[in-house]
């Protein structure tokens, strides 16, 4: 593993876009392997976010998708709830920021969701 040093995860994304279209899989490689590095580097592990981060793209959004461990009002483990953080690959919000939504099965659970758009958002800050 590399020292990690901040990217702007727009411009690698876009890089790697170009490549994929022009046919160039050595470079395509090159800027998903800094993708997959930096997101691993910055997303947040515990805190019931226990499973390796995956990565897709998947049309203009890159996909992360991990679990989270539940637990029930007497604090024991008791379930999991698969989700993904949609990160739009074309813009930024007003601010600057990446634009994050966070989708999964929550029902009740739509505090689990805001804390983990609150976490993501967080460790993603400074890309």
């Amino acid at each position: 593993m590399h020292e990690y040093k901040p990217i702007n995860l727009l411009q690698v994304a876009d890089a790697r876009s170009r490549c994929e279209k022009t046919g160039n899989t050595e470079w395509e490689e090159r800027h998903w392997r800094i993708i997959e590095e930096t997101l691993t580097e910055s997303l947040p592990h515990g805190s019931g976010i226990d499973v390796d981060w995956h990565f897709s793209i998947t049309g203009n959004f890159l996909v992360c998708s991990n679990s989270y461990h539940n637990m029930d009002e007497n604090g024991m483990y008791d379930g999991w709830t698969d989700f993904e953080a949609r990160i739009d690959l074309r813009y930024r919000d007003m601010f600057g920021k990446l634009i994050i939504r966070i989708v999964g099965r929550f029902g009740r659970g739509q505090d689990t969701k805001e804390y983990l758009a609150e976490q993501i958002v967080d460790a993603l800050e400074n890309l």
